[in-house]
């Protein structure tokens, strides 16, 4: 698999969703180790969000 075809569906506190392509695997990975407060990402609808980690409810891994 090719790491372009990775997605992360960042699911929030407030229910809303998001879905990361950009540097999904660098996103996926900070959310995991905690390292930041807030957590910057590209999402699909071409917006830079920067999330706080506190409200990240779920974030999985979807393959195309």
């Amino acid at each position: 698999m090719k790491r372009d075809e990775l997605k992360v569906q960042i699911i929030l506190s407030s229910g809303k969703f998001l879905y990361v392509t950009e540097k999904a695997r660098d996103v996926l990975d900070n959310i995991r180790r905690g390292k930041d407060q807030f957590i910057e990402m590209l999402c699909t609808d071409g917006f830079r969000h920067y999330i706080n980690v506190d409200h990240i409810v779920e974030a999985k891994e979807v393959y195309q």
